[in-house]
């Protein structure tokens, strides 16, 4: 899914950013070379990579790279 997604926008994967609430396929994203932000709007998912509670907070997730 991963892959087929960004062949279609024909961007290679570090060029996506990739935010779920669920940690594993944020994880397995950024297995596939993806950047990757958790959303957990209760800010529990104890992920080590960066998480967000809204969305508000992704711009400057986005604009730092």
């Amino acid at each position: 899914m991963y892959a087929e997604d960004s062949r279609l926008l024909e961007l290679s994967p570090h060029e996506c950013l990739f935010i779920d609430d669920d940690p594993q396929l944020v994880a397995t994203a950024e297995d596939l070379g993806y950047r990757g932000v958790t959303l957990d709007r209760k800010a529990r998912s104890g992920r080590a990579g960066p998480v967000i509670v809204s969305l508000d907070e992704l711009l400057p997730i986005v604009a730092a790279r």
